[in-house]
């Protein structure tokens, strides 16, 4: 019996060494992941909240930016908390009569003070990273307006405002990025554009961006697109075909016409060839966007394998005219182009709106889609709707399909998904 307790401990033993050496050598190689690693996660994982700004001007007078806040906060309330920054207790007790008088249901938001210039909590706002412990901590870039001013601007510091309110670390990016123009798939790969990245860090090269975007964001690859849609050229460039100005836009970012649906599939929008050949500023979209096909077909995830891409139409082009007043006018007035394009003093103008699909937002069994037909609006503007409705819906089954008008955001060259940013869930 001894000698049988003797051979089965000396059995144990060996297997407690292997295992022990096996352990170790895994993390030799790092095939286990640390659990105080922080990972940003994919948008379609469970979150805790979303946070948003409330707006301080309009882009277009007469034209609510707060329409489109209130439509998400109202269209949020049964599925998931909303953190809403406000400048001081005054503009939050207004906030809440506003809300009471239009029935908005507000017992999901919580109000943070944290004063602020414009809406996009994309941007400007905190870019949450968690891990294996249950903690949070900040990913804190540099924000220069998209470029438009070289300092650092006033919206800079509402991640780290945010990251003390909420007593979290941050991690501090040396480079000008923003959070619209990073599409993560939570599995360590990253879509970024040439034109955005290289406009923001002219000092840097690409192997220097990417070193500091997988350092901070803890990923392994980046897969490079040339430029975005030329609806989001960057303002400083002039104007496109027809004289139309871009409304301080970003220049690129990749929420406006590619994303990541799951770790393995990308959503890409489409420009038919017909289309293409009804207008100018359709024909170079439609050239940005099939560039961006050949380069997506021939890469792969982190086994190897090719991702599958779906395509979505991209919405009918929409225009407005602005003059004086005008929040987005009174910025683009001031404007040196670069194509030498000048405005006349108090002469009105004529820009495209940032419209897109693509700018929706994922979220706890919802996810929150641009909505453009109204009444005496074309039909192919409504059939373009129930499109990005059909096929959103086939690729996210077990959520809510919302669609929310977001044409107020988009006069000031944005949208939905850039004006929410998702906190996730440390479950």
């Amino acid at each position: 019996v001894n000698s049988s307790m003797e051979t089965l401990v000396m059995q144990i033993s060996k297997l407690v060494s292997l295992f022990f050496l096996v352990f170790v050598l895994l993390n030799l190689f790092h095939c286990i992941p640390d659990i105080k690693e922080f990972r940003t996660p994919a948008e379609w994982e469970k979150q805790e909240s979303v946070w948003l700004a409330w707006p301080v001007f309009d882009s277009i007078k007469g034209r609510h930016a707060s329409d489109v806040t209130e439509s998400i906060v109202r269209e949020l309330a049964s599925f998931i908390k909303v953190d809403l920054i406000v400048q001081d207790e005054n503009e939050k007790t207004k906030i809440i009569s506003n809300f009471n008088t239009k029935k908005i249901p507000f017992s999901h938001v919580r109000f943070h003070i944290a004063p602020h210039e414009d809406i996009w909590m994309r941007d400007m706002g905190p870019i949450f990273q968690v891990n294996g412990k249950k903690e949070r901590r900040i990913v804190d870039f540099n924000f220069n307006l998209w470029g438009y001013q070289k300092e650092n601007s006033f919206d800079e510091t509402v991640d780290r405002v945010i990251a003390n309110n909420l007593g979290l670390p941050t991690i501090k990016a040396n480079l000008f990025s923003e959070g619209g123009g990073v599409e993560l798939n939570g599995n360590g790969i990253a879509l970024l554009t040439e034109a955005v990245s290289f406009q923001r860090n002219p000092n840097l090269t690409k192997e220097q961006i990417e070193a500091e975007y997988k350092r901070v964001l803890n990923i392994k690859k980046i897969i490079w697109i040339k430029e975005g849609l030329p609806e989001d050229q960057h303002s400083t460039l002039g104007t496109l075909p027809g004289r139309y100005f871009t409304p301080i836009t970003t220049g690129g970012h990749v929420d406006e016409f590619v994303r990541f649906v799951s770790t393995d599939t990308i959503l890409l929008g489409e420009i038919s060839e017909e289309e293409a050949n009804t207008n100018p500023i359709l024909k170079l979209g439609r050239t940005v966007l099939e560039n961006a096909y050949k380069t997506l077909a021939k890469e792969t995830d982190l086994e190897g394998k090719p991702f599958k891409i779906i395509r979505l139409p991209m919405p009918e082009l929409l225009f407005e005219t602005i003059g004086p007043g005008d929040g987005t006018y009174d910025f683009l007035k001031d404007l040196e182009f670069k194509d030498g394009t000048k405005i006349i003093a108090g002469e009105k103008i004529k820009i495209v709106l940032a419209a897109s699909y693509m700018n929706y937002l994922i979220t706890n069994g919802a996810v929150l889609i641009p909505k453009y037909w109204k009444e005496g609006r074309s039909e192919q503007i409504q059939k373009k709707d129930q499109a990005a409705v059909r096929i959103l819906s086939q690729l996210f089954p077990d959520r809510k399909i919302i669609q929310i008008n977001p044409e107020n955001v988009n006069i000031g060259g944005g949208g939905i998904h850039c004006i929410t940013q998702q906190m996730p869930a440390v479950e």
